[in-house]
């Protein structure tokens, strides 16, 4: 299964540096060489891997719809995945389900 980011590492698209939003889930953007969103990757490093993959447009729409936008994005994203924590499996899939809710579209992969 080809992932976003294949075709972006492909493209020459810079991938900045993860970011640790709340215990062990990272994000990232991604951009290219002028600076301009092309999409990002949410990583949870879990026992069990997922790897979220969104353009941008759709991280936007993410981010309009479900995020505080009163505060700086990673704080925000950061409170989301607070307050539905890790030691659940609701929790743990909270960010799908609010994408899926959402209509959103990701590309994801799992490592079990």
């Amino acid at each position: 299964m080809w992932m976003l980011s294949d075709i972006w590492y492909s493209e020459g698209f810079i991938f900045e540096k993860q970011t640790n939003v709340f215990e062990n889930v990272y994000y990232r953007h991604v951009k290219t060489k002028e600076g301009n969103l092309t999409g990002v990757i949410v990583d949870y490093e879990l026992d069990d891997d997922f790897h979220y993959e969104l353009t941008a447009e759709n991280w936007h729409l993410f981010v309009e719809k479900v995020l505080n936008k009163s505060l700086p994005e990673t704080r925000a994203f950061s409170l989301f995945l607070e307050k539905h924590g890790l030691n659940t499996t609701e929790g743990v899939f909270a960010f799908e389900n609010t994408l899926n809710d959402l209509d959103i579209k990701y590309k994801k992969i799992a490592y079990y």
